[in-house]
């Protein structure tokens, strides 16, 4: 064993006793230093540290036992082993010295054999202490410097959750200094599953798991939302781990947690997320784009033909029958309506694809009232409906396709006639504020289901169930309406009540607008 030399500090009011001992422990490879009274002999203790006092017991003023028990008072040398040099030799002050602090006594006049033996076993037992000592400090000291380093904050906690060390990454994460966070709870951070989730009810579910998880002495893993101190939410991948002592080792005396900041790992997974849904929409809008510009193409040449086909029937010198001219005269009809919807095909396939937009010029609204409300009467008259009208005067002049936003307009108003009821009514309204342009057409008739309001605005779609609507049409009057209305910059709203109607209101910017 390569030892350092031992310090003994040497109390004792006599001078001669100083000297026996001073004589019997200089070549004895220790350090001595002597002090003559108690105090003397507490300021050098407090200066030396000493591995071993020898301590007179009879000292006046201040006597041996009262030295002993300040020495234990001292964080820094209640550890220090004290022998008691002492005449007395009754039960009583022995035990007097054990409850003051001492390790061990002496009784004068001592055994020259004795002491040295007992002053060589002390200290030596006294370095291999000092030595573990000084071995737990440098492991604390290496953990305490790995934990200052990490860059995952660590917080540690009694068994019962209150927090006992935050480490600087911690401390920066949550915004919370070791001081402020030390005794609180570890509710500190109000951690949740979700952003949505809020109040004590929310957390306290989670920490209860987490806490029965822990206390079987398994550990805990899973992402969280957290709350720093200035009320912020951070997204943190939290993993709680029991502590155990040495001597209850399946029983848990603490726990510590890490939590790894994510925030940004999910932000980028959402935008990813985001990203992907945006490539399947594209992709679904080019499917549909290739898929109606194919229907547009392989179906209008046949119906080209059998218009042509139709015309020289008509136009037949042999002459037709009533019944055949009947026949004619219906498929005619049918032919109309497939060749509208081939063209709304076309349009919808056009806006899809970017290749359609509108071209917007100072404008006003009356010539489309005015072609537009002529055309409703004539076909709401066939359902008994009426088609009212209420345009504001003085409607301003503002940035308007006059075609694109006629054909949107006749599409809301067949759509308000389609779905109504015989004897019902469509009312079609416009009027100005400072910033919009609004324009109104309602209807009586069935109305939508809550169900199917998104629905609407999707291609091949109609206000009610496919196989109970007797309705013409693919649903594409709604979608291109609400592409030329967006395509200005505007908005349609709707507003339905099953049974009683709909409302489906277009707003556009009234932007460098002319009074007119």
């Amino acid at each position: 064993m390569n030892e350092t030399k031992a310090q003994i500090l040497i109390v004792d009011d006599q001078l001669s006793t100083r000297d026996v001992l001073k004589g019997l422990l200089t070549n004895q490879s220790y350090n001595l230093a002597f002090a003559a009274n108690g105090e003397d002999a507490l300021a050098k203790a407090a200066e030396l540290l000493p591995d071993l006092i020898l301590l007179d017991v009879m000292m006046p003023e201040m006597d041996g036992f009262e030295v002993c028990r300040r020495l234990r008072a001292n964080p820094l040398l209640m550890d220090a082993p004290v022998i008691m040099v002492t005449a007395l030799d009754d039960l009583k002050s022995r035990l007097q010295g054990i409850e003051a602090g001492a390790d061990d006594f002496i009784t004068k006049p001592f055994n020259t054999v004795e002491l040295l033996a007992r002053v060589k076993a002390i200290t030596r037992l006294n370095y291999h202490r000092r030595l573990h000592t000084m071995e737990l400090q440098a492991e604390r000291d290496r953990t305490q410097a790995i934990l200052e380093a990490l860059g995952d904050a660590v917080i540690v906690t009694k068994v019962d959750g209150t927090i006992e060390y935050l480490n600087p990454a911690a401390t920066r994460l949550t915004g919370f200094s070791g001081e402020e966070a030390h005794g609180q709870s570890w509710h500190l951070w109000h951690s949740r599953r979700t952003r949505q989730q809020e109040g004590h009810s929310a957390d306290r579910q989670l920490y209860d798991e987490i806490a029965k998880t822990v206390g079987n002495g398994q550990s805990w893993r899973n992402e969280v939302i957290n709350k720093r101190k200035d009320g912020s939410l951070y997204e943190a991948m939290l993993t709680v781990a029991p502590l155990f002592a040495p001597n209850t080792p399946h029983q848990p005396i603490g726990f510590v947690s890490v939590q790894s900041d994510i925030t940004m790992l999910k932000m980028a997974e959402r935008l990813q997320a985001m990203h992907q849904e945006r490539e399947k929409h594209a992709a679904i809008d080019r499917l549909r784009h290739t898929f109606l510009s194919t229907i547009n193409h392989e179906m209008r040449t046949p119906l080209m033909l059998i218009f042509q086909l139709i015309e020289a029937l008509e136009e037949s010198p042999m002459g037709l029958a009533e019944e055949q001219l009947d026949a004619l005269m219906a498929l005619q009809r049918q032919v109309s309506t497939l060749h509208q919807m081939v063209q709304g095909l076309t349009r919808v396939a056009a806006f899809l694809s970017k290749q359609e937009t509108v071209r917007p010029v100072l404008a006003h609204l009356e010539p489309i009232f005015n072609n537009v409300i002529p055309v409703a009467e004539f076909k709401a008259r066939s359902k008994e409906i009426t088609i009212k009208s209420d345009i504001a005067s003085k409607m301003p002049f503002f940035p308007l396709d006059v075609k694109q936003m006629e054909e949107a307009l006749t599409q809301l108003v067949d759509n308000a006639i389609k779905f109504n009821e015989a004897g019902g009514q469509v009312n079609i309204s416009a009027q100005a504020d400072e910033n919009w342009v609004k324009i109104a057409v309602s209807d009586t008739g069935i109305g939508i289901e809550p169900e199917q309001m998104n629905r609407i605005w999707e291609v091949f779609e109609q206000g009610v169930d496919p196989l109970q609507r007797a309705q013409e049409g693919l649903g594409l009057g709604l979608v291109l309406s609400r592409y030329i209305i967006e395509a200005h910059r505007g908005v349609i709203e709707v507003e339905s009540t099953p049974g009683q109607g709909s409302t489906f209101t277009i707003k556009l910017p009234k932007v460098e607008t002319i009074t007119g």
